[in-house]
């Protein structure tokens, strides 16, 4: 017979999974838009895609692999500045994070200025509907080889299949503290049933510091940057904002990207599609590995 504690802990859960599912609908039904239905998107003749992180390991992985045949690519942020964006010609790209199209900063106009530069094949951008009428995507969507889609990166909380149900739906997402996590679940959504994750070393725990000021400060280490010339800086919550993290802020955030890879997991398998993780000592647990 069960215990009282553990009764109370799965009435607890359940009470919990019930009043965030609630909401979760209510968020749909005030702010979810009509979507695109992403399976229109699919590559033909495409029986894989293969998602790409930042992550220092992914020279590595490249140098191993190079560009597979009958393969689809997916980048993220500010993947435009590597050598690899115009050797891998990534059919998709997904921006998440809204510093991008908002803050006035020099990443900004860089990573806008060389995605207008390099692209010229046709490629995808994958971004919430809330970009939409930023002068960044704007400007983007004049180009004649960017395809400009949006999404609705709704965060859907509660019952597994409830989300499941508005996940196959296009209208809400897994929470993705992490551009990856995003990508993934585009790709699964697109109709690829073989994904493969590239790049995801997810180590930056070992790239902190806090200086004499209680600072916490970051070194973040892209594949396509020299570790030398990378300086620590002050983590700041975001692009267009000016506040730094707490060291219990930072950890309570990178636990929400690792669920969200758990998120992700359970809805490939309801999908009858596979994951794996080709990145060489990450940190994400939730998928198969693959050397």
């Amino acid at each position: 017979m069960p215990s009282i504690k553990s009764f109370y802990q799965r009435l607890t859960t359940w009470v919990g999974s019930a009043v965030n599912t609630l909401l979760s609908v209510l968020k749909i039904i005030a702010i979810s838009k009509r979507p695109f239905q992403l399976g229109h998107l699919k590559v033909d003749g495409s029986e894989k895609c293969i998602v790409l992180g930042s992550g220092p390991s992914l020279r590595g992985t490249w140098a191993e692999r190079g560009r597979e045949e009958r393969t689809t690519y997916v980048a993220v942020n500010t993947f435009v500045f590597s050598e690899f964006f115009e050797s891998l010609r990534p059919e998709y790209y997904v921006i998440l994070d809204p510093g991008m199209w908002l803050a006035d900063a020099d990443l900004t106009r860089k990573t806008l200025a060389l995605l207008q530069q390099k692209t010229n094949w046709n490629m995808t951008l994958l971004v919430p509907f809330s970009a939409a009428n930023t002068p960044f995507i704007q400007t983007l969507k004049k180009h004649s080889y960017v395809n400009v889609v949006f999404i609705n990166y709704v965060v859907f909380k509660g019952f597994p299949d409830v989300a499941h149900y508005f996940f196959r739906k296009n209208r809400a997402m897994p929470q993705s503290q992490n551009v990856l996590v995003a990508a993934l679940f585009l790709a699964i959504n697109i109709g690829y049933k073989e994904i493969e994750l590239w790049g995801a070393d997810h180590d930056w725990h070992k790239t902190l510091v806090v200086d004499e000021n209680n600072t916490v400060c970051v070194k973040q280490i892209h594949f396509y940057e020299q570790e030398q010339e990378v300086k620590y800086v002050p983590f700041y919550k975001g692009l267009h904002v000016k506040e730094t993290f707490r060291m219990d802020e930072i950890f309570f955030a990178w636990a929400k990207v690792f669920h969200g890879y758990h998120v992700v997991r359970n809805y490939a398998k309801s999908c009858g599609t596979t994951i794996r993780n080709t990145t060489p000592e990450s940190f994400v647990d939730a998928f198969e590995r693959m050397k």
